[in-house]
């Protein structure tokens, strides 16, 4: 069974006074006969990825006039990459209520084998948000992963694709795990090696719910002492000399 983790990251001094809601699928979900995307956790589906039988191929579902994706043509999502802006300017065409993954008509080929992401844009109320998920079509094997979605929570508010809540310096090296947290799970200490940074300028350590629990300089193999905190899951935030700034999970036993 999947298990959706939502983390609210609310760091107003790294992202500007924006608020991404980041939803985590663990493990990550492979497209049999549906997936439902719910962006804000409150049990209203905004999104469907269903498998289109007759053709093979996924398609993607909205449920309101005023929802859509990132498309190339009027039935054609497109596969956009790590950091691209998703907002007001982007080709948000549709074809009704949906949209074609990889269709055998394309004019862009949908990426294959790679991690992708999909602009969003969807209505909660009266307020217009945008967001991204992130999938890996592989087009030879018609098979289709979600690995996690987020949205900025600010009204028409632009978004990253691939912003978790933290500032746009967050590097490639880091989203290909240049930096290592272990033991993770853990339950008395932690380190932090890296081929990525030379030097940790400060270690931060929140709850799911945006709380600080720890704060802290460091230096790279040294121990960090985890044991007053509570079982459970938190995210980590390092930052380097250089202001490239690494994120993670952290589960504490």
């Amino acid at each position: 069974m999947k298990n959706l983790i939502t983390v609210f990251l609310i760091f107003t001094a790294l992202c500007l006074n924006a608020t991404i809601i980041y939803t985590d699928v663990s493990p990550d979900e492979t497209l049999i006969d549906s997936i439902e995307i719910d962006f804000d956790g409150d049990n209203q589906i905004e999104f469907t990825i269903r498998t289109q039988a007759d053709v093979n191929m996924p398609v993607v579902t909205w449920f309101n006039p005023d929802a859509g994706f990132v498309m190339v043509t009027n039935d054609e999502v497109e596969g956009l990459t790590f950091n691209t802006l998703i907002g007001p300017s982007s080709d948000f065409l549709n074809n009704g209520n949906h949209g074609a993954i990889d269709a055998a008509h394309a004019t862009v080929i949908f990426p294959t084998g790679v991690d992708t992401y999909i602009g969003a844009t969807f209505k909660l109320g009266a307020n217009i948000h945008y967001g991204w998920i992130r999938v890996n079509w592989t087009s030879s094997t018609k098979t289709l992963i979600v690995k996690d979605y987020a949205y900025e929570d600010v009204p028409n508010t632009s978004i990253n694709a691939g912003d978790k809540g933290l500032t746009s310096n967050i590097s490639e090296a880091s989203e290909n795990r240049g930096v290592s947290v272990y033991p993770n799970p853990s339950d008395e200490f932690i380190i932090i090696d890296s081929k990525a940074f030379h030097k940790i300028d400060t270690i931060s350590i929140y709850s799911f719910d945006g709380k600080l629990v720890l704060n802290s300089s460091t230096f790279l193999n040294e121990k960090i002492n985890i044991n007053h905190l509570e079982e459970g899951g938190y995210i980590i935030v390092l930052k380097s000399i250089e202001g490239d700034i690494y994120t993670d999970k952290l589960v504490k036993q």
